[in-house]
């Protein structure tokens, strides 16, 4: 998935229990694989009061090639 995430809004929770870009990831596609970690989904990073695209993988498999994509900047 693509988000077009706007400035204000916190992407996942550590310190925020609720109203982050994950709770709302969570609640839209349930099934997206956890893995346990805090940022379900989540291949890069944008900070709180930064706004723009950010890319969510549904699985494991899709997190890991997309991850390795940013890192060599494709």
């Amino acid at each position: 998935m693509v988000i077009d995430k706007p400035a204000g809004l916190t992407v996942h929770p550590p310190g925020h229990s609720a109203h982050t870009l994950v709770n709302a990831i969570l609640a839209y596609v349930p099934e997206i694989e956890t893995a346990g970690t805090d940022r379900p989904g989540i291949v890069h990073r944008l900070d709180k009061d930064t706004s723009g695209l950010i890319i969510v993988a549904k699985n494991s498999t899709a997190h890991m090639r997309l991850a390795d994509q940013f890192k060599i900047g494709r």
